[in-house]
Order: C-alpha cells, then sequence, then structure tokens
C-alpha cells in the first residue's frame, strides 16, 4: 500500500470540506430539503436549541454566553 503524506491527504480532505461539506452543512442548517435521516439532525438540533433557551432567563441584558461545540451558532444568534 502506498504511503500517502501529510500535505496530500490535507489536501483532500480541505478538497472534500470545501466542495461536498459546506454545501451539506449548509443545507441542514437552512429550510432546504434534505434526506429523511437529516430532517432528524435537524429536528434535534432544534429541539436542543429550544431547551437551552428555555433554561435561560427571559432578560440576558448584561450577561456572556459562550456557544462553543460542532456547530453555525444558531444558540448564540437566538439567545442575542
Amino acid at each position: 500500500m502506498a504511503s500517502v503524506n501529510y500535505q496530500t491527504r490535507r489536501d483532500e480532505i480541505e478538497t472534500y470540506f470545501d466542495r461536498t461539506a459546506a454545501d451539506a452543512w449548509a443545507a441542514l442548517t437552512s429550510d432546504a430539503p434534505v434526506s429523511r435521516i437529516r430532517r432528524t439532525v435537524r429536528r434535534g438540533r432544534d429541539a436542543m436549541r429550544e431547551t437551552l433557551m428555555s433554561w435561560l432567563p427571559e432578560d440576558l441584558t448584561g450577561s456572556t454566553l459562550i456557544d462553543a461545540g460542532c456547530g453555525t451558532g444558531t444558540l448564540a444568534i437566538e439567545a442575542a
């Protein structure tokens, strides 16, 4: 089996994300039609965001909220 150097593999992954994953992520986090499984993921993210928002006080004036993780920042946007 041929050895693939780091830069070659990095370039392959970058190409994948630039051409494939970015579009899939954009579709998943929008109102665009998606597959049944992705609809389930979308509903799960929405439910989690609603749950987290329900734990926060109504008025966040003067508060700091960190939305850290794998996502688009929709929790931070809604909390703002």
